[in-house]
């Protein structure tokens, strides 16, 4: 079993044990009392709760998951299709994001509506990178060093990149991404 399946027996377990504990306090009427019995968390009953818990967890991940990949694809250029499958697919069978100097569109612009004085409006230190298959783009002008500022914007795309891989494993799973299946997540026609 792994790590995250435990961790979710032991927060259902919890939560069972809300749902199912004896009311504290005087709810109104003075009725008799019924005591029940604890409720058995090997029982079919529970186990069946549970396991329809993690079935609806894991809808709820894939229907997260395939609303981002909406979001992030909303107005993906059909022309780059040829490049980006591949490169999610690949990504996805080496378990990170591949990531080549030619696919990298890196601009240096003057940063804005910081502080930093004269020298802002001087020197083109904020950092814009796009990586071309994907259309995933960040920018970064926290420092007033160039040079830092590419570090930070390199590190961004890459942790843009690797969620964007995580929507797609937890959305097709083991299957191999296709054209298709961008083309139904963006509504175009193909």
């Amino acid at each position: 079993m792994s790590e995250q399946t435990a961790d979710f027996f032991e927060k259902y377990a919890d939560l069972e044990d809300e749902l199912f504990a004896e009311p504290s306090g005087h709810s109104g009427g003075g009725g008799k009392k019924r005591k029940t019995a604890p409720r058995d968390p090997k029982s079919e009953t529970a186990k069946r709760k549970r396991e329809e818990a993690i079935e609806a967890s894991q809808e709820n991940r894939r229907e997260e998951a395939k609303e981002n990949l909406e979001k992030t694809l909303e107005n993906f250029p059909e022309n780059l299709l040829e490049m980006y499958v591949p490169w999610v697919n690949l990504s996805l069978e080496n378990g990170q994001p591949m990531i080549d100097e030619i696919d990298l569109e890196e601009n240096f612009v003057r940063s804005g509506k910081k502080a930093g004085g004269q020298n802002v409006n001087k020197v083109s230190s904020a950092v814009q990178l796009k990586h071309i298959p994907t259309n995933i783009s960040v920018r970064n002008e926290e420092t007033r060093d160039q040079s830092k500022n590419r570090q930070n914007a390199r590190a961004g795309l890459e942790s843009k990149l690797k969620e964007h891989l995580k929507d797609w494993k937890t959305y097709i799973g083991d299957n191999e991404m296709t054209k298709e299946m961008v083309r139904q997540l963006t509504g175009a026609k193909g």
